[in-house]
């Protein structure tokens, strides 16, 4: 496997993992069966600054809002920091995905040339 990683490699994998944070959100607020924050908690929550910033959006029955721009935004950065900081600081890590967006990139033209 000889990829080496170069700086678009960097960004098609930091926009999969934005791409998996996004779906990560979704499945989180579509099957989740109990509710994560319960009335007595969400009625006495502060409204400071890092409820504001780092906080997670709940609706009036205490379950994680699916329509909130903030929740999508905290999980799609946070896998999205979380997935860059492996391919930096892992080894082979960063190399492994080179190969696998090469092969990706392959295989998509392999398609695109030989459909019929």
């Amino acid at each position: 496997m000889e990829a080496e990683a170069y700086t678009w490699h960097y960004l098609v994998a930091f926009g999969l993992f934005l791409a998996f944070g996004a779906m990560a959100h979704a499945c989180r607020a579509i099957f989740n069966p109990l509710p994560d924050q319960f009335a007595a908690a969400s009625a006495t929550a502060s409204n400071s600054w890092s409820q504001r910033l780092f906080g997670t959006d709940y609706d009036a029955a205490g379950f994680y809002r699916l329509a909130s721009v903030r929740n999508l935004c905290h999980a799609s950065m946070l896998s999205g920091a979380f997935g860059l900081g492996m391919m930096l600081f892992a080894p082979g890590v960063a190399d492994v995905f080179a190969h696998v967006i090469n092969s990706g990139l392959i295989q998509i033209a392999s398609l695109v040339v030989h459909r019929a």
